[in-house]
Parts: C-alpha cells; sequence; structure tokens
C-alpha cells in the first residue's frame, strides 16, 4: 500500500501529454489517466524541462 504516487516527466511534450491527460476521461487513450484520477492514493507531479 503506496501513501504516495509520484509521477516525474521530462521535456515540453510530456507536460502536453499530462495536460491532455487532466482534461479527458479515456484510460485507454491515456493509461496516465487512470493514475491521476484515481482517488486512494495522493498523486503528486513533478515536470522537468
Amino acid at each position: 500500500d503506496s501513501q504516495l504516487i509520484i509521477v516525474h516527466l521530462c521535456g515540453q511534450g510530456k507536460q502536453e501529454v499530462l495536460s491532455r491527460a487532466c482534461d479527458g476521461d479515456d484510460h485507454l487513450e491515456l493509461p496516465i489517466r487512470a493514475v491521476l484520477q484515481q482517488s486512494d492514493t495522493p498523486v503528486r507531479v513533478f515536470w522537468a524541462r
């Protein structure tokens, strides 16, 4: 049982994918949505250029 999920992204392209993932709800289109939209474990996202 995790207490925290950390997602580390690198690059502008990944930031754009993250933005798309936050706007939709189809987990098959962008599987990261399943992680971001679950409510069992807090998620922290870190982005680096």
